[in-house]
């Protein structure tokens, strides 16, 4: 299902973009909060009956997204849009774990001792393409469908303040978002669950000398699919009346 899922989305998009006009004067601003399942992979070790939760003591049992986002309605169907949009999102890791903070130095000297973290944080640009169906229109309130397909460019690094504090501009991943929303003259809420994720392996959390005993070829690769559980709830306000053809 995974490999059909972009193909059905293309089709979709092509279909709606050959048959409407183009705006550029309908803006929104929105801000989103996530919850997100812990990528805990890979830590079968130490052997105790907790395991690393028990040995690094982390308190937190699920991570965090904040993003805020300025969007324009690209096309405005009778009864669909196709918006487009330039955001930042922080991506908080709070699962206490062993982390590479030589990840991104340029020193070959660099001292790789063992050092924790339940505080690690990508910073994000996120270039966001969403989908919109309406189901139910009255007056001004309106039930609808949304789609949204998210790729993310890593900005920055920050894990226990001067450990590892790194400017890296680089291609992360993306991932798809259905959900539903409801918006009453210019507000606007939805909730979104992530079905689909593909981000580049992270270095920094993932890295060969933690493993050295378990053969792990996951780490062999550069993108991985892996997807957590995520739940993104977004509250918007539409700068321009919704209503202005």
């Amino acid at each position: 299902m995974k490999k059909w899922l972009p193909i059905i989305i293309s089709t979709l998009l092509f279909y709606k973009i050959a048959n409407a006009q183009f705006n550029f004067n309908k803006f929104d601003i929105s801000i989103s909060y996530a919850d997100l399942e812990q990528d805990q992979r890979l830590f079968e070790f130490p052997q105790t009956p907790g395991g690393i939760l028990d040995v690094f003591g982390s308190s937190h049992s699920r991570d965090l997204e904040f993003s805020i986002l300025l969007r324009n309605k690209l096309i405005d169907g009778p009864n669909y849009g196709v918006l487009i949009g330039l955001g930042y999102n922080r991506n908080h890791h709070r699962f206490r774990r062993p982390y590479n903070h030589c990840a991104y130095q340029k020193d070959p000297f660099c001292s790789l001792i063992l050092l924790t973290t339940s505080n690690y944080k990508k910073h994000q640009l996120q270039v966001p393409l969403g989908l919109e169906q309406n189901l139910i229109s009255l007056g001004d309130a309106r039930l609808y469908l949304n789609l949204n397909i998210v790729p993310a460019f890593n900005l920055f690094y920050n894990a226990n303040g001067p450990h590892l504090s790194k400017l890296r501009f680089r291609f992360d991943g993306f991932e798809i978002n259905p959900g539903a929303g409801l918006s009453f003259k210019r507000f606007y809420f939805q909730v979104n669950y992530r079905v689909l994720n593909r981000r580049r392996i992270d270095p920094v959390i993932f890295f060969d000398v933690l493993f050295n005993q378990t053969p792990t070829p996951f780490l062999e690769q550069t993108f991985d699919d892996y997807n957590p559980e995520k739940l993104q709830f977004t509250l918007g306000y539409q700068i321009t009346d919704p209503k202005r053809k």
